[in-house]
């Protein structure tokens, strides 16, 4: 059992040493119900962005899609006015968003340009977005 401190009702640094060895990321320590406000806000925010039922984004997200991959595939989808099924279907057959953007007639710097504004927008961080190197790299 996780325990906090109690006269602080921080966590310990032994704890969250501990939970971070065991792989258990910060939304597994947040009871169930924030986390699950938590989830269905972002799904909330992305389906408005992107002007989709919540479903839609559920569903993606229930096929194992992170948001970033939800985000690139819903910007592909509305700069080539494809529907989300035959973007599906030709990234599972192997080709990857920057192929399957010029193959459509995208410009794919104007694609990045456009996921990195909605990530933004929508505060969405990636392992890539996060920097890792001291400034001015």
């Amino acid at each position: 059992m996780i325990k906090k401190a109690k006269k602080t009702g921080r966590w310990t640094a032994g704890v969250l040493m501990s939970l971070v060895i065991c792989g258990v990321g910060r939304a597994e320590i947040q009871d169930k119900g924030s986390k699950k406000e938590l989830s269905r806000g972002r799904v909330q925010r992305v389906a408005r962005y992107f002007h989709r039922p919540a479903k839609d984004v559920v569903d993606l997200r229930q096929q194992g899609f992170g948001y970033g991959e939800i985000v690139k595939m819903l910007v592909i989808s509305d700069a080539s006015k494809r529907p989300v099924p035959e973007l599906l279907a030709r990234y599972r057959q192997g080709v990857g968003w920057g192929t399957l953007s010029r193959q459509l007639g995208l410009n794919t710097v104007d694609v990045k340009r456009r996921v990195d504004k909605a990530r933004n927008d929508l505060r969405i961080r990636t392992r890539s977005s996060t920097p890792t190197g001291p400034p001015g790299r």
